[in-house]
């Protein structure tokens, strides 16, 4: 009776390779997927710097089916899942805190993980549209001098937040060559 579960594992790897090939009649098309091709990703995890901490799971999920050409080589809603490698806290002169979600990889249509690049996430990529403390402080210093450095020291940055659905653009870090339908 123990050999049951090595059986079960067999034939669940031997429908995932049958199931990765293509119909009969059909052959697969080999589509060559360079590094830097972009992966739209949705947040389906918030993420707040305040609360998360190193080896915490993100989980995402691909935005739309990306193409290699005429051919479907990554697939839409497929997860996405992402290990938080370093948190900073808020510091002095403004410095926002930051998030930094890594070994990312996602599933071609042949199976083949590709992986991505790791996702930072900050102040700056939160909103670009504001002059954060550390940029006032160094006119600080331009403007007031010594006095003008040392207030920008009591400037203390912010937490970050990504809600769930938030969307990312991330990109493939290596090429490959995926069998495509």
């Amino acid at each position: 009776m123990r050999h049951r579960p090595i059986v079960h594992t067999v034939l669940a790897l031997a429908g995932a390779i049958l199931a990765a090939l293509p119909p009969p009649g059909q052959a697969a098309t080999q589509v060559f997927v360079p590094a830097g091709t972009k992966v739209g990703l949705q947040f389906v995890t918030p993420v707040d710097s305040g609360k998360i901490a190193t080896g915490a799971k993100v989980r995402f999920r691909v935005l739309q089916s990306v193409l290699g050409g005429r051919h479907v080589v990554i697939r839409a809603g497929g997860p996405v899942i992402g290990i938080v490698t370093e948190v900073t806290k808020p510091g002095i002169f403004g410095r926002s805190a930051r998030v930094v979600v890594g070994s990312l990889s996602v599933l071609a249509v042949d199976g083949r993980p590709l992986p991505l690049r790791d996702i930072v996430i900050s102040k700056a990529t939160v909103s670009n549209s504001r002059l954060g403390a550390a940029g006032a402080s160094v006119a600080g210093a331009v403007i007031l001098g010594p006095i003008g450095l040392l207030a920008g020291a009591f400037v203390k940055g912010s937490y970050v937040s990504v809600p769930a659905g938030t969307v990312v653009i991330d990109v493939t870090a290596a090429s490959a060559n995926v069998r495509a339908p």
